[in-house]
């Protein structure tokens, strides 16, 4: 039944192309014709990844590169004129997954284009155009290729187009793979850290300066285990654990704090107490200060802390954040004006 699908497609294929008569030709020989991106594309809109602007934009290349002539009359137009024959998303997939000859391909769409079904996009603007369409799909393709995390991750998602979101198919890529970068790999592989996932590219990605004025100076930093007091509140980090949050990509830190009060009056903290600071200086607000829940797996069973009574010692509480490096990240807590700074590992 499939192959009796696939001869019918064909046959009206053919029967299409016959009618053109010796206005419109394809330029046909041994040797491939068409850039690999521009199959790329084709497997790509097929299977609904790109739309059928993005589909027809790569087509108009061929245009202006005569790889698909057409015929003189044709209206000039950048767009696409009536919606595109269901046929001809069947033949790219096809052509994609190497069941039809490239020339079979541009045979069915030289006649879309003949017929005014897509237009020839020339414009006055066409060479800048045809560059633009050139380069993404050419970094489209490579970001096929590249790695997570990885130096030419950065390199393409960097690209001046990519950042003014001129290349919208390759910015929303760059978008997942930056995530999955900072949001797994740094916060999870060590060996990433402190390389990689501080490369100043990362920063122009997500347009932000680092923030160096907020890291304080060495000295200041304490370390986890340590005994700090802060007037009649005592304060200690235990340990810093994580876990991957359900139905997320997001790495959840969990800092174990043990806080006691020594004196005779409330103390009222709260997580608006507490920051994140990376190692560029970025402070990340924390999502919860509360008792730790019974079950380590349960995220709905905090219990939120707002006040520590006279002579009261807490020492199951868990300060919650999302830390994208946490080995070189430090919490701040600010408590009566005196700001407190802990590295978050041993």
């Amino acid at each position: 039944m499939i192959l009796e699908k696939y001869h019918i497609y064909l046959i009206i294929i053919l029967v299409f192309t016959a009618c053109l008569g010796l206005g419109s030709s394809v330029n046909v020989s041994g040797e491939a014709l068409i850039p690999s991106w521009i199959k790329n594309n084709a497997g790509w809109w097929a299977d609904g990844q790109i739309d059928d602007q993005t589909f027809v934009n790569g087509i108009q290349f061929l245009i202006k590169e005569n790889i698909i002539d057409i015929e003189k009359s044709t209206e000039k137009s950048d767009n696409v004129e009536q919606n595109i024959p269901d046929w001809i998303k069947n033949n790219a997939k096809w052509w994609a997954n190497g069941d039809i000859s490239e020339v079979e391909f541009l045979k069915g769409i030289e006649f879309l284009v003949n017929q005014g079904i897509i237009g020839t996009g020339f414009q006055d603007t066409e060479i800048t155009n045809s560059k633009l369409i050139t380069e993404e799909n050419n970094l489209l393709a490579s970001f096929e290729l590249v790695s997570i995390p990885s130096e030419e991750l950065l390199e393409i998602c960097t690209n001046s187009h990519v950042l003014d979101d001129t290349f919208k198919q390759l910015r929303i890529r760059c978008d997942f793979a930056m995530n999955i970068m900072m949001d797994t790999f740094c916060s999870v592989h060590g060996s990433y850290s402190d390389t990689i996932c501080i490369d100043n590219r990362v920063d122009q990605f997500y347009g932000r300066e680092p923030q160096l004025h907020n890291l304080p100076d060495p000295s200041e930093i304490k370390n986890i285990h340590e005994n700090i007091s802060i007037g009649s509140m005592n304060f200690k980090i235990t340990s810093v654990d994580g876990a991957m949050a359900p139905d997320s990509v997001y790495f959840v830190a969990f800092i174990h704090l043990e806080l006691e009060n020594t004196g005779g009056d409330t103390l009222y903290v709260s997580k608006n107490n507490f920051q994140i600071i990376d190692v560029k200086g970025n402070t990340i607000d924390v999502s919860s200060f509360a008792r730790s829940p019974q079950d380590p797996k349960d995220f709905n069973d905090f219990a939120e802390i707002n006040q520590l009574m006279p002579n009261q010692k807490i020492d199951d509480i868990i300060v919650e954040g999302m830390i994208r490096i946490p080995q070189g990240s430090i919490l701040k807590f600010t408590f009566e004006n005196v700001e407190l700074f802990v590295k978050l590992i041993d």
